[in-house]
């Protein structure tokens, strides 16, 4: 079964911050994966590891060129070693959403 996979768009605006939310960023990433690998979505959870999927690395590489190429945005290789789905979709939502907010990004009671 097809999967259709959203409209590509820039990954971010260049100073206006992310324009995919954390979870449209996740669902884009799953649909693209099922759709390049021709896997049920329903089959992709965080957890799942790719030896699962049967991704080997040649698969796993091009992958990540369908995500460049989809949100259009380089991969550093030394980031390119995942394992699991869930390790896919946080590395995307980190270059396309940007970092998760910590602590220290919320504000403080007002003075």
């Amino acid at each position: 079964m097809p999967v259709d996979v959203p409209p590509a768009v820039p990954a971010a605006l260049p100073k206006g911050g992310p324009i995919l939310t954390r979870a449209e960023c996740a669902e884009r990433v799953l649909a693209l994966i099922a759709k390049a690998q021709r896997l049920p979505l329903q089959r992709l959870t965080p957890q799942t590891t790719f030896a699962e999927l049967e991704i080997g690395s040649l698969d796993a590489i091009n992958l990540v060129f369908v995500l460049e190429d989809e949100f259009g945005i380089v991969v550093p290789e030394h980031q390119m070693n995942f394992q699991t789905v869930g390790e896919v979709v946080s590395a995307m939502q980190a270059h396309l959403c940007g970092p998760l907010p910590t602590a220290d990004d919320t504000p403080g009671p007002a003075a």
